[in-house]
Order: C-alpha cells, then sequence, then structure tokens
C-alpha cells in the first residue's frame, strides 16, 4: 500500500472517527517530539526516537519545547538576601542609613 493510499483509507478516516481535526502525519511526529521534551525528557534521548543524526538538530528544531526555569535566578538570589540579613528585602529610607 502506498503512503497516499494508507493516508486516504486509514489515517484520515481514523481521525474523523475519533472527532479530532485533520492533521498532517508529520504533525503526529513533531507533537511526540514536542511533548516529550515539554515533559523534560533528555534531548539525547529524543533525538535517538526521532532518528536525528545528533541532537543539536532536535534542539534546533523543538527548541520552543524545553521547560524554561521561571524566575529561578531570582529566587535563589532572594533566598540568599535573606538568609543574610533575616529580613525579606529590607530597604533604607530616602535619606540613607544613619551615620554615627
Amino acid at each position: 500500500m502506498s503512503g497516499n493510499d494508507l493516508l486516504r483509507s486509514g489515517f484520515l478516516p481514523a481521525l474523523s472517527r475519533a472527532g479530532i481535526r485533520r492533521v498532517r502525519f508529520h504533525d503526529l511526529r513533531h507533537s511526540f517530539a514536542s511533548n516529550l521534551l515539554s515533559m523534560s525528557w533528555d534531548v539525547v534521548t529524543v533525538s535517538k526516537l526521532l532518528g536525528h543524526a545528533n541532537p543539536q538538530i532536535t534542539l534546533t528544531i523543538y527548541a520552543h519545547a524545553l521547560p524554561k526555569p521561571r524566575h529561578g535566578a531570582t529566587d535563589a538570589l532572594e533566598k540568599a538576601m535573606n538568609e543574610q540579613s533575616g529580613n525579606k528585602m529590607e530597604t533604607v529610607g530616602i535619606e540613607g542609613p544613619a551615620t554615627d
């Protein structure tokens, strides 16, 4: 069976029966890779599953799917400052610190 026949007689009718909007078969591959990377699977494994020659290809195509740390650096800085001063982000008045 040719690829076009398989799509026309198998894949597209299966999408219709499942109530899924019509997508290209290649979109399934892209979704597969994007979902694995968003779930923190390592890039090397995903690259091998996709058959890419090296992980750099996977990173170039799927960088958007990699989880992004949110405020990790600022959270670490706040924690360090709190441990040193014991207070949350102390501020000094406009006139500056008192001098003796």
